[in-house]
């Protein structure tokens, strides 16, 4: 797809961010997690689209009759037509293939689950069974744990700074920086905590392996 990718006149659509999940989500104290199977593919092709997609194998030519990974437009494409799928349905949201239908109390969580059901009927998507999650107190999403108490970061996410091991060059250093990152609604005063370690990928400061070690003890 390297050639096509290209030509393709990328349309921009907006993914949800933490903030507005987290505004959404407010007081809610029920939750299901959906998992859409198979992903991009789902989504049917146009027979125009579907020519520019066409590859060789040793059996002849073969091509796309849906969206393939490829695709450098994929994951906006996707994300906005799960959410048109969903659209006028309350207490739903989707990051990609995943769907969270909260609510704040049981009757009313069982109801979005219902017409959420329905929704996903009508437009002939389908569901992974075994990703799937109902009717929970808690549910991770999009990298965080949710619950009636708030937003606490996904323990696997923390466990992996936890287990970093120090760094032994500056890209590694910018890696447990994006670990950290994650966590830093989570960590008072993370900016100044972080400091010596920003420091470290400036071409101005010399490297020093011992430094990064200690400034993480």
């Amino acid at each position: 797809m390297r050639a096509v990718n290209k030509a393709i006149a990328r349309e921009r659509h907006v993914t949800p961010t933490i903030d507005d999940i987290l505004a959404k989500l407010n007081g809610a104290t029920v939750f299901t997690k959906l998992n859409l199977n198979s992903g991009y593919h789902q989504i049917e092709l146009d027979e125009a689209s579907g020519y520019l997609t066409v590859f060789s194998t040793h059996v002849g030519l073969y091509q796309y009759k849906r969206l393939n990974f490829g695709v450098n437009s994929g994951a906006e494409q996707f994300q906005n037509l799960i959410q048109s799928a969903l659209a006028g349905l309350q207490g739903m949201i989707n990051i990609s293939d995943d769907i969270l239908v909260y609510a704040k109390n049981q009757q009313e969580h069982n109801e979005r689950l219902v017409k959420c059901m329905q929704r996903l009927r009508k437009k002939s998507l389908t569901l992974n069974g075994d990703k799937c999650e109902f009717n929970k107190s808690s549910v991770e999403f999009f990298g965080h744990i949710f619950s009636s108490s708030g937003v606490s970061p996904s323990p696997t996410k923390v466990q992996s700074l936890i287990e970093a091991p120090p760094p032994s060059n500056w890209e590694e250093v910018r890696s447990i920086l994006g670990l950290a990152n994650y966590c830093a609604r989570f960590i008072p005063n993370l900016a100044t905590l972080s400091e010596p370690l920003r420091d470290l990928t400036r071409q101005s400061v010399p490297w020093s392996g011992r430094a990064s070690r200690q400034i993480l003890q």
